[in-house]
């Protein structure tokens, strides 16, 4: 989705209208980069109510539940500023959704690889 943002104006030829409006481009891209947020956002808010609702079934450690959900929204603010800036560089959309999953997907591995390097003796 965010991949999308600004490729996708550059290929309907809205983008001129766009810059032409009386706002400046950071105010453009800050609002499609805080609209993907609230997009992302409402799913792991929806999964923040499973802790309480499952600790009625046992026992939920909620530092750890809402740490994990922590995570994953940093980590998803992340891929929707790196996608956001590739969609500002790239030309194609296709491109700039490959440029991001790639790069996401990469993090993710090298952040996994760390982890276990940490674990070798």
């Amino acid at each position: 989705v965010s991949a999308r943002a600004m490729s996708s104006e550059r290929k309907n030829g809205t983008d001129d209208f766009l810059l032409s409006l009386p706002i400046s481009k950071t105010s453009v891209i800050l609002s499609k980069f805080l609209s993907n947020v609230v997009f992302f956002l409402l799913p792991i808010a929806i999964m923040a109510v499973f802790p309480p609702i499952f600790s009625k079934f046992g026992e939920v450690n909620y530092k750890h539940c809402y740490l994990a959900l922590l995570t994953l929204f940093l980590f998803e603010v992340f891929i929707i500023a790196l996608s956001i800036m590739l969609s500002t560089l790239l030309k194609r959309t296709l491109t700039a959704t490959l440029a991001a999953y790639g790069v996401s997907v990469l993090s993710f591995l090298f952040g996994t690889l760390s982890s276990l390097v940490r674990l070798l003796p």
